[in-house]
């Protein structure tokens, strides 16, 4: 290494290097000091640059991965995996539904599980509507049964009346008793 870049012990002005073009045992140039020279690699070529890109992109799958396992995140299906339920029927679990109106599918002889978290503690009514003929079943979030009914509602629909905890997680499983097709899902709030 060099020590004309560097201070002396004294933390004086580095030297000024010999110029290549000085005749040998010239003094060097003091009117100028030299800048030291600052290299964090010297073997580093110019325009090394994949390494905080790579950096980034690993922050980034892991912050993702942290909103996915917190929940804040909702992919195509739930936290649940599809399922065969005890008579031998395939569950699966699709998006999130609210108060309101919901359009859903009716799967012949297939569950289809809904999340609902209710806003507030109370009655809640789950109901669909139309021509298929539909079964319905409420569970808490560790698969228990709360509620079935298969014709209660208008028609061959179900209805479904049951007192819910404010922000707890609930699913509504909903499947068509004899053929499948979309139907409105009904959740009101009493």
């Amino acid at each position: 290494m060099d020590n004309n870049y560097f201070p002396d012990e004294n933390n004086a002005l580095p030297k000024q290097p010999l110029n290549e073009d000085s005749p040998a045992g010239a003094a060097p140039d003091t009117s100028v000091a030299a800048a030291p020279v600052i290299s964090f690699n010297d073997s580093a070529p110019a325009g090394n640059y994949k390494k905080p890109r790579l950096i980034i992109a690993i922050i980034s799958i892991v912050i993702f991965l942290a909103f996915v396992i917190s929940g804040s995140v909702l992919l195509v299906h739930d936290e649940r995996d599809s399922y065969y339920d005890d008579y031998g029927g395939y569950v699966s679990y699709s998006s999130t539904v609210y108060t309101g109106s919901n359009s859903v599918y009716a799967y012949s002889y297939e569950w289809t599980a809904y999340r609902f978290v209710p806003s507030y503690s109370g009655y809640y009514e789950f109901y669909t509507t139309g021509s298929l003929d539909t079964i319905g079943k409420l569970c808490n979030s560790s698969g228990s049964q709360l509620a079935y009914d298969d014709d209660s509602g208008d028609g061959y629909n179900f209805r479904i009346n049951k007192y819910l905890s404010g922000g707890s997680t609930y699913y509504i499983y909903v499947r068509g008793s004899n053929s499948s097709g979309g139907t409105s899902l009904y959740i009101y709030y009493d």
